[in-house]
């Protein structure tokens, strides 16, 4: 056997031994690089560019030329046998393990991508460049096979780095499920189940689709309807099995899907799951680019079936790094991007856009030496205020990073956190450099500091800072966190100031079911509630009292000796002395005092309640939020109120009497503060307790030591002796109390109780009168929530009053609603159904009648009459509290005084209305608020009772949902996502569902604006059953009720198209005193012309930011500095197009809204205005190569259109031109790479479009591609022009649809006015392009056209 090391000669080889090889491997090698020599002398070895549909200059500098920091970088030398390219594309960083790679992506517009050795760095600047950035350079090849550069020369910025839209943004996801067919290289292999796949991403409790969006609360979602996963089979080769060419599986990938007919293009991400077994050789479970739009997955548990995982690479996509914990990286196990299954960490939410802080601190905002509380929500009661920002610039020099304290608890997104994370405070620290600024260049960073226990105090002198963790809220899940910053050492801080340590907390169990709102946990052992009150009774004496409720500013500490505080400001009060007393509440009315046992809570109040005195009770949670976990053994929370009210402390005595003047002392031990205020009070001595936060309507927490509740009611119970008795019977209002045991738990609600602390003493029961006295034997509470219990009393079923069989108008000029417009479900009118009690005035216009004790409104018939609906009787609303009825000359409508009136129907809505999940459907509400509309006032609800919430609607004034305890929310829209309702003015809101329930448009019309204002929110699948018809109070929570008028409530079983809404809005303008909409004569387009893609008209869907004026005719004003116009909405509104949503565009720079006395547009300054949709086109659109369309564009230009001036782009962006569609006032082509140019119009071919004058421009492409036709018309002529070219198939892709700007070369910004965007899927023939000049002849004042 020869040696394992020696090769087998033969006696003729002329070099037998090795040696003897290796030398003629030289002397081949070195024949190979003289060849190579002589061939770079002769052509230069410089590849030919691709080509381009726009003829590109030679590389050149960034259009901003950056500062030179430094001399440009001595470039390498390469050796001659290396072939040179020049490239250029969008540079992606992947985060590949151990260092990542970069990339050039979109070569030259393709989809081709070139491996660069190294991170770029710029010629001119020195500095390296950011991933995103557009990038030309020379790539050195060792041969013309590959794509991999061994190194890279000339480097230069086209076009810097843009953010990536991270909010409000739906990803539209192809799943390709890839195995590998035999071939000659390697075997075949198999890969994932592909409906394990699929149910993954949409299906059970961990779905990714929920996960993302309960992670980024809304603001990136999967569009469910069209997220495709589908199986594929590419050849198998060594650059898959061996090389892990991630590339090559995804061009052989989108080869085979585009072959049978699937439009890669169609799809905003695309996600390929690889085979079975590359797990070595690729070495990673999952792989994205930063920025991108492809992710890889290993096809197991720790690759695609890992939410994590999958989270992780899809938002490395959107430009988040890895976390980092003590230097290395990955090792952030508190969130998807290092090694967990839980959210995103606080730094990186913000970084996303997905939450806010509570507050941001620096040397401006946070004082010296001064401890300042906050009561801090965790991260998953998002998106506002869930996180503490330290921006320590008081360290000068020494300032390099940033701090995040943050709560995590084991909840919604976050319910598989990891232990040592849930219910404690997570900080993080990020380089501030990156922090402090929107983009960054490479990773931050993010590293995970500690995760602090409730009690920890701990000195960061690093950052100058002291922090102490109080007590951790398991019921409401928060927390509360003391800071303060010192120049030397905690002797700055005074140390009476300190709050003392919280009690012991155990962590939250697993979470209850969503629901609207985070109902509080219990605690043991079980107690009656507070209950609710519009007239609260004063508080009781001491012991020590808990401390006013936290806020903006910094306490002041506390001295040892006993004063009377002085009241809140916006300065720090003077110290109190311990023991200090419960504040005295505000309040019209007083009580009358109860004897002892316990005497009655501090009343409801607009700020947040105080904390009771030992043990602390935990704060209140936010809302709107799924509900926080509960600790066994449960004891019922108080029922939520109109407002909260303050807690009670022990013992027992009779309360000051409440006056609008301040009260009198109470006698020793000290008296009681002031009540409270927007300030902040002084902490209390020992033993304190944490606030409760700010939250808007929270019960308060309950004292020792447990008594029975009078039962929630709007009048005042009568008083009960022991035992206790049986409930009182079923009426409009909330039952009296039950004896016990304890009922079960009330359900959610949009406002959540607070939490009960053990054991809890007695409340007064609400009353606009003083409460009588209870006795002390416990009767059961009012149940918890989240989960619908079984009600404490009969169901809430008022005798309804007799219909009446013909209903007379009251007001003169009321007008039936058109055909077209009456509702199928419920058409309510002031005007002509509302029943006044006898014997009771009428409130006339400008009169203040004094509110009576009983309703003088009693009822509210349908305005139908005795009308059948759908084979069910008409609506009728009957009503309870202080209800009037209001009439001015031209309207009528029922008053609310926002204290105790409301109106309920006892029976289901008519047989009409649809409640499967996915039925359209249409809300309109009319009316004004009085009180402003960030206090919640409700103004309808569907299927929400006293005692449950099951498959409701909930629409007041800062937040509207449905929810279905089986499908979740089928969407949330919160008071931040819009502007607020007008108050004192008459305005009309309107909710419209259509047909599938993904998505939902709000509606809003009154006389600030001349136009439907509207907003678009993504939706899902949600039931909403018809009973409990109820306007203006919450019966659940027995509070939010309406200040102000209702004239108008319709509900229509179909979604209401724009143009129906528009026309609404006309009909009852002069019967409100509006303006007609803007555009008086606008209409909607007839049927045959109504286009299948996009419909943009500026007569009714542009929307204009708050608080800039609307350019008038003529006017020139000066251009604000952000963008007059934000959005334009498609005019068929929520109407479903092709199963997706109808296009908006977004606006950026100065563009203003244009108006005359027939038309408006939108003004475009011919320098920064542009608008973009961040979405495709809807579904109607066909990009085959030989598909029909018609795109037509009406609008002005101002500048003379021999300058290049963009009419609109499809599928150019600013980093590629693939499958586009270009048109400008030079020039118009669409470009494919594969097919080559479908046409190519220049101005030389036609005449230039006239200046200063409304003209119609139209594309119109046959089916067949083989030629097209361009149309004008405008009043220069009174007849339609055409031209007519040849053309070959071209495929359009449907993203990027952009109008007024070049976005890939930042550039031919139109100067002029833009009023009509059509675009159809067929090609228009010429009549009925003159048909549509004829329609729109009048509004541009152009004369008919002949045929």
């Amino acid at each position: 056997m020869a040696p394992a090391n020696c090769d087998s000669r033969w006696t003729f080889e002329l070099l037998p031994y090795t040696w003897q090889r290796r030398f003629q491997r030289f002397l081949l090698s070195l024949l190979l690089y003289l060849v190579a020599t002589s061939l770079l002398a002769l052509d230069g070895a410089s590849a030919a560019t691709p080509p381009s549909p726009v003829p590109q200059s030679p590389p050149a500098p960034t259009l901003t030329n950056p500062l030179l920091l430094r001399s440009p970088l001595p470039q390498p030398m390469i050796a001659a046998s290396v072939l040179s390219i020049y490239i250029q594309g969008k540079l992606q960083y992947r985060t590949t393990k151990p260092i990542g790679s970069w990339l050039l992506t979109s070569i030259n517009g393709s989809r081709s991508s070139y491996t660069l050795p190294n991170q770029p760095v710029d010629v001119l600047s020195g500095q390296e460049i950011s991933p995103g950035s557009s990038v030309s350079l020379t790539c050195f090849r060792p041969n013309a096979s590959t794509t991999m550069c061994s190194n890279i020369t000339n480097a230069r910025i086209i076009q810097a780095a843009m953010p990536t839209q991270t909010t409000n943004i739906t990803l539209r996801v192809l799943v390709m499920v890839i195995s590998l067919s035999k071939s000659s290289e390697c075997r075949s292999r198999g890969g994932a189940n592909v409906a394990q796949v699929q149910d993954a991403f949409l299906q059970g409790p961990n779905n990714y689709v929920n996960f993302f969006r309960n992670c980024s609360n809304g603001m990136m979602v999967f569009d469910r309807n069209n997220l495709k996963v589908v199986s594929t089979v590419i050849p198998c080769s060594t650059n898959i099995t061996v090389d892990c060419n991630v590339d090559k599986i995804a061009e052989n990938a989108e080869f085979q899907l585009l072959a049978a007919g699937i439009e890669i293009g169609s799809y905003s991400h695309s996600v390929y799951v690889l085979p079975d077994g590359l797990a070595t050789a690729c070495g990673w479970l999952g792989l994205g680019g930063i920025p991108g739009t492809k992710t890889w997955f290993l096809p197991d548990t720790l690759g695609i079936f890992s939410k994590g995982v999958v989270m992780q690479e899809i938002l490395h996509n959107f430009g988040l790094y890895h976390g980092w914990k003590d230097g290395v990286e990955y090792n952030d196990n508190s969130t998807a991007m290092g090694n967990g299954h839980s959210c995103p960490s606080a730094p990186e939410l913000w970084r996303l856009g997905w939450a806010t802080p509570l507050v941001q601190l620096n040397s401006t905002s946070f004082p010296m030496a001064t401890y300042k509380n906050f009561t801090l929500p965790a991260t998953y009661l998002g998106p506002r205020g869930v996180m503490i920002k330290i921006q320590p610039d008081w360290l000068g020099e020494l300032y390099k990073t940033n701090m995040y304290l943050a709560l995590r608890v084991k909840m919604a997104g976050d319910k598989d956190l990891i232990e040592q994370f849930n219910g404690k405070l997570n900080i993080h620290e990020v380089n501030k450099s990156m922090d402090n600024r929107f983009l960054i260049d490479v990773d931050p960073k993010i590293s995970f500091i500690a995760a602090l226990d409730p009690g920890s105090s701990v000195s960061y002198f690093r950052y100058k800072l002291h922090l102490l963790v109080g007590a951790f809220d398991s019921k409401t899940s928060t927390i509360i966190v003391t800071l303060c910053r010192f120049v030397t050492g905690l002797n700055e801080c005074t140390a009476d100031a300190l709050p003392m340590p919280p009690s012991s907390w155990s962590p939250p169990p697993p979470p209850n079911p969503p629901s609207p709102m985070p109902p509080s946990p219990q605690s043991p052992p079980p107690s009656p509630p507070n209950p609710p009150s519009p007239m609260p009774p004063s508080p009781q004496s001491p012991p020590p009292s808990p401390p006013n409720p936290p806020s903006p500013m910094p306490p002041s500490p506390q001295s040892p000796a006993p004063s009377p505080p002085n009241p809140p400001s916006p300065m720090p009060p003077s110290p109190q002395s311990p023991p200090p007393s419960p504040p005295n509440p505000p309040s019209p009315m007083p009580p009358s005092p109860q004897s002892p046992p316990p005497s009655p809570p501090n009343p409801p109040s607009p700020m947040p309640p105080s904390p009771q005195s030992p043990p602390p009770s935990p704060p209140n949670p936010p809302s709107p939020m799924p509900p926080s976990p509960q600790s066994p053994p449960p004891s019922p929370p108080n029922p939520p109120s109109p407002m909260p009210p303050s807690p009670q402390s022990p013992p027992p005595s009779p309360p000051n009497p409440p006056s609008p003047m301040p009260p009198s002392p109470q006698s020793p031990p000290p008296s009681p503060p002031n009540p409270p205020s927007p300030m902040p009070p002084s902490p209390q001595s020992p033993p304190p307790s944490p606030p409760n936060p700010p939250s808007p309507m929270p019960p308060s927490p309950q004292s020792p030591p447990p008594s029975p509740p009078n039962p929630p009611s709007l009048m005042p119970p009568s008083p009960q002796s022991p035992p206790p008795s049986p409930p009182n019977p079923p009426s409009p209002m909330p039952p009296s109390p039950q004896s016990p045991p304890p009922s079960p738990p009330n359900p959610p609600s949009p406002m959540p109780p607070s939490p009960q602390s053990p054991p809890p003493s007695p409340p007064n029961p609400p009353s606009p009168m003083p409460p009588s006295p209870q006795s002390p034997p416990p009767s059961p509470p009012n149940p918890p929530s989240p989960m619908p219990p079984s009600p404490p009393s009969p169901p809430f079923k008022p005798k309804p009053l007799t219909l009446l069989p013909s209903l007379t108008p009251t007001c003169p000029g009321y007008q039936q609603l058109p055909n077209n417009l009456r509702p199928e479900v419920v058409n309510l009118d002031a005007c002509i159904g509302v029943i006044v009690q006898s014997g009771l005035d009428v409130a006339q216009a400008g009169a203040s009648p004094t509110p009576p004790t009983t309703s003088a409104v009693r009822a509210w018939l349908d305005a139908e009459g005795g009308n059948s609906k759908g084979g069910g009787l008409p609506v009728q609303l009957n009503f309870t509290g202080n209800c009037l009825m209001y009439q001015d000359a031209s309207t009528g409508a029922i008053a609310f005084d926002g204290n105790t009136c409301f109106g309920y129907s006892s029976q289901d809505l008519p047989s009409s209305w649809n409640n499967s999940a996915e039925a359209a459907f249409t809300a309109v509400w009319i009316g004004s608020f009085t009180l402003n509309t960030s206090k919640p006032q409700m103004l309808m609800t569907l299927s929400r009772t006293k005692n449950d919430y099951y498959k409701e609607l909930y629409w007041e004034s800062t937040l509207l949902f449905p929810y279905d305890p089986e499908l979740g929310f089928g969407f949330n829209i919160q008071s931040s996502n819009m502007p607020a309702a007008p108050t004192d003015m008459w305005t009309l809101e309107a909710i419209v569902r259509p047909s599938g329930a993904a998505s939902v448009s709000y509606y809003r019309y009154n006389k600030q604006r001349p136009y439907l204002q509207s907003w678009i929110f993504s939706g899902q699948p949600s039931k909403i059953f018809p009973d409990s018809f109820t306007i203006g109070a919450d019966i659940l929570d027995n509070g939010k009720f309406l200040n102000g008028k209702v004239s108008v409530i319709l509900i229509y079983n179909r979604a209401l198209s724009r143009s129906e809404l528009v026309q609404l809005s006309s009909f009852y303008a002069n019967r409100f005193s509006w303006s007609k909409p803007t555009c008086p004569g606008y209409q909607q387009l007839p049927n045959n012309l109504r286009p299948e893609v996009v419909n943009l008209d500026a007569c009714i869907g542009v929307i204009v930011q708050s608080g800039l004026d609307v350019a008038q005719a003529g006017a020139s004003p000066t251009p604000p500095t952000t963008s007059a116009v934000r959005a334009w909405l498609d005019a068929e509104g929520g109407n479903s197009k092709g199963g997706s949503l109808p296009v908006q565009l977004n606006f950026t720079g100065n563009c203003l809204m244009y108006q005359d006395a027939s038309t408006g547009a939108i003004a475009f300054d011919g320098n920064t205005c542009f608008g973009y949709s961040s979405q495709d086109l809807p579904s109607s659109w066909n990009n085959s190569a030989e598909a029909a369309f018609t795109a037509v564009w009406i609008g002005s230009f101002t500048l003379n259109t021999s300058k290049p001036q963009m009419l609109m782009t499809l599928s150019r962006t600013k980093n590629d031109y693939y499958k586009e569609l270009y048109w400008e006032s030079t020039l118009l082509f669409p470009y494919d790479p594969e097919l080559g140019f479908g046409f190519n119009i220049q101005s030389s071919n036609m005449p230039a479009a006239p200046t200063d004058m409304w003209t119609l421009e139209a594309i119109v492409r046959p089916s067949g591609a083989a030629s097209v036709s361009y149309y004008r018309y405008n009043k220069q002529r009174p007849y339609l022009q055409s031209w007519i070219f040849s053309g070959q198939p071209s495929k359009i892709f449907p993203d990027s649809f952009t109008i007024g700007a070049d976005i890939l070369d930042n550039g031919k910004f139109l100067n002029g006015k833009v009023s009509v965007i059509l675009i159809y899927n067929r090609a228009l023939s010429r009549s009925e392009l003159v048909q549509l000049s004829s329609f729109y002849a009048n509004r541009f004042s152009w004369s008919k056209p002949s045929t």
